[in-house]
Order: structure tokens, then sequence, then C-alpha cells
């Protein structure tokens, strides 16, 4: 659903990428542009005094160009209005330092995991790195132990056939 109201209309073609912040920018110079030169043609077409008295309260009245006595009340009626419009936006300043605050802690956050699971991955890269060298050592000793001549199997020694030995009880001393 679209919205009749401009600022709105402007917010939803920027979320969706069709008008860009840049644009508005130059959109907003024009618009003030073109107000202060309306203002500074009503500035020197009503140079002429109007005199203001304050009877009741004063006794004498001031004489000040029309269009001072025009203009100063409309800047002092802006200048209200923008604190207003900047108190009223106090709390949604207050929410968003809130919120870059949590932003950056989560940021903060998001760094330390990757940090441990980088040591982690390292660990773990070391780990087969090790694995893989032990598997290797083993594997090349089992083959130099295949490539080794085998030993005959050691016997007893079967009893000569002949003479039996003189013992030691049948030796002269």
């Amino acid at each position: 659903m679209t919205s009749n109201r401009p600022w709105r209309r402007c917010r939803q073609l920027i979320d969706r990428g069709e008008l860009e912040f840049g644009t508005l920018r130059y959109v907003s110079w024009i618009i003030s542009l073109l107000f202060a030169l309306v203002l500074i043609l009503f500035a020197v077409s009503n140079r002429e005094p109007v005199a203001f008295a304050f009877w009741p309260l004063f006794e004498y009245g001031i004489e000040l160009p029309v269009f001072l006595a025009v203009l100063v009340p409309v800047a002092v009626a802006f200048l209200f209005g923008w604190l207003a419009g900047w108190w009223r936006a106090g709390s949604y300043r207050g929410l968003a330092r809130q919120r870059a605050a949590r932003i950056d802690k989560l940021a903060a956050e998001v760094r330390r995991l990757r940090a441990q699971q980088n040591e982690v991955d390292q660990t773990r890269k070391r780990a087969a790195e090790g694995a893989r060298l032990t598997a290797s050592s083993e594997a090349a000793r089992g083959a130099a132990e295949q490539e080794l001549p085998t030993r005959p199997a050691t016997t007893a020694l079967a009893p000569v056939a002949g003479p039996a030995a003189p013992s030691i009880e049948s030796r002269p001393h």
C-alpha cells in the first residue's frame, strides 16, 4: 500500500533503491536556494518602514521595515518548530545510540568468535597434519619391515651322533 505522504513515499523509494540520499541532497539544496531567492525578493520589495506600538505596555513604538516585521517572526517560528522536532526525536536518537552500542558489542563478539574459530581450525589442521605424519611414518615403518630379509627361525641344536663327550667328572684333574 502506497502512502500519499511525500516523506513516506521518499522513504519507500530509498528503501527499494530507486532514490539515493545524494539525489535528495541536491533536491534539498535546490529547494533551499529557491526559498532563499523568494525571501530576498520579498525583502527588497518591502523596505518601507512600519510603525509598531505596544500601547497598553509601552508609550513609544518602533519603526521597522516590513520585511523585518514579517521575516523575523517567521524565522523565530521556524526555530521553535526545529527545536520541537529535535526534542521529539530525542527518544529516537537515544534508541539509535542504544542500538549502535548493541551493534558494536555484537560486532566485537563476532570478531572474538571468529578468532576463536580460527584457533580451533588451526588446531584441527595441526592435529590432522600430525595424524597424517603419524600414519605415513607407520606406513613407512610397515613397508620397511616388509622389505627386510626374514631370518630363519632358530632351532634347538640336535645331539651329534658319535662318542659321547667326556663329562666334567671324568676329566683328569
